[in-house]
């Protein structure tokens, strides 16, 4: 594949796709496409995979609406019953927790008793499970952000705070 530059405007559909093909993370979709020393850019990332999900090239169940980012977490009933819009909602007694990550690669641990039987969320409503952000999850191991550890104290607090509320 060739060198495109790290303009949005200078690399092709056909690059895109390829560079996702040959890569493992983001950050190596995004050198691929030749953003350099801007490849473990969170920005930069987020414009190449919001084109990446435009063309459906990716698999996910984030995506931006007017009210934020959103998310499905509904289940088909079944393997066979894959009919569009035909979703129902996990069992809290067999789900603890959902670990999300949006588009802007917030992260999110959401106790699945707070999402109460819903089967999509807009996630600005649980700002209060952010657990840290997955860009320096991207990044080269020279420059990666310090993870942000969740441990089992938050996860209580959290609980804590659901019951209260």
């Amino acid at each position: 594949m060739g060198r495109p530059s790290s303009d949005p405007q200078s690399w092709t559909d056909d690059q895109l796709a390829e560079a996702i093909k040959s890569s493992s993370n983001w950050v190596s979709v995004m050198r691929e496409l030749g953003f350099g020393e801007r490849s473990s850019s969170a920005g930069a990332i987020r414009i190449v995979r919001r084109r990446a999900d435009e063309l459906r090239l990716v698999k996910t169940t984030t995506f931006s609406t007017k009210d934020g980012w959103a998310v499905g977490v509904g289940r088909h009933p079944d393997t066979h019953a894959k009919k569009a819009g035909h979703r129902v909602a996990y069992d809290p007694d067999v789900i603890d927790l959902f670990f999300i990550i949006d588009g802007d690669l917030t992260m999110y641990l959401i106790p699945s008793r707070a999402i109460a039987g819903r089967v999509g969320l807009t996630l600005r409503t649980y700002r209060k499970y952010i657990v840290g952000n997955a860009a320096g999850l991207l990044c080269a191991s020279g420059d990666a952000v310090p993870p942000t550890a969740v441990t089992s104290e938050m996860i209580v607090s959290a609980e804590s705070e659901r019951t209260s509320a």
